[in-house]
């Protein structure tokens, strides 16, 4: 039985997601979240128009979205907003893929009150949910077989799996209705390692490459430098294919901090 550890939305987390977030449908593994609260995401989130631009719709079908955040991730980014990532002792759970399309399925009736609108996104969310992308087929599958086909994948990409773990996750791009994103933590070397504790800044690089090729990848660059120093950047992925985005001083974030 294919499983897949998920990390529960720890106390500090859960006042972000109620006053920070506005997000109205949650409980201890997943949530309900509304990407643009007006007409933009706070933190230049633009996945609800890829989605839509790349399999049809308008975006408001793909706004708000169901998610579950993966525990463990192979770098250390200090304004990351998962209070639970170490995933170990009680902080995570793990799921059968039948198990957690049964909770898309409670938050997706559950929905339907409360947010007057249908729940077209499984948004399986790090940490780094490239370190299991041998689960995304499965989740698929499971949701196809429950007549769920339309229902869009959409996942993440830290870009350093096959460093860290030699997994290569874009050797499953090819998975119907599903979107990968790649998250560069910085356009230099500096920049990587200030963000994540790690130097693995040309690693990802490399990795990017690999994906760059797939309609249905896109790349995020977040804590970016003020000066974008990566000339060829633009030459490898078309600029319409990158969000910058911002980051937020969650109240996670501000209690690392103290640490």
């Amino acid at each position: 039985m294919h499983t897949i550890p998920i990390a529960k939305i720890g106390n500090i987390q859960k006042t972000d997601i109620e006053q920070t977030s506005g997000v109205k449908l949650y409980n201890a593994y997943g949530r309900i979240c509304s990407v643009y609260k007006s007409k933009k995401s706070r933190i230049g989130d633009s996945s609800p128009r890829r989605i839509a631009k790349l399999f049809g719709g308008n975006w408001q079908s793909y706004n708000h979205q169901f998610i579950v955040q993966v525990a463990g991730c192979p770098l250390n980014c200090w304004y990351c907003y998962v209070d639970n990532l170490d995933g170990k002792g009680k902080n995570s759970k793990n799921f059968t893929v039948v198990e957690l399309v049964d909770l898309f399925v409670q938050f997706r009736s559950a929905a339907l009150d409360d947010y007057k609108a249908p729940i077209n996104v499984f948004h399986l969310m790090g940490g780094d949910p490239a370190l299991y992308c041998a689960f995304w087929p499965h989740l698929r599958d499971e949701l196809d077989r429950r007549h769920m086909s339309g229902v869009i994948i959409l996942s993440n990409t830290v870009l350093v799996e096959r460093k860290t773990k030699r997994l290569e996750p874009w050797k499953f791009l090819d998975i119907p209705h599903f979107m990968l994103s790649g998250c560069l933590k910085g356009v230099n070397r500096e920049d990587f390692l200030k963000n994540t504790g790690k130097d693995l800044y040309h690693a990802a690089v490399s990795e990017l490459k690999n994906y760059v090729h797939a309609k249905n990848f896109y790349l995020t660059i977040v804590g970016q430098s003020k000066n974008l120093d990566w000339p060829g950047l633009y030459e490898l992925i078309p600029k319409d294919r990158i969000d910058f985005l911002n980051i937020v001083n969650y109240n996670v974030v501000k209690d690392r901090k103290k640490e």
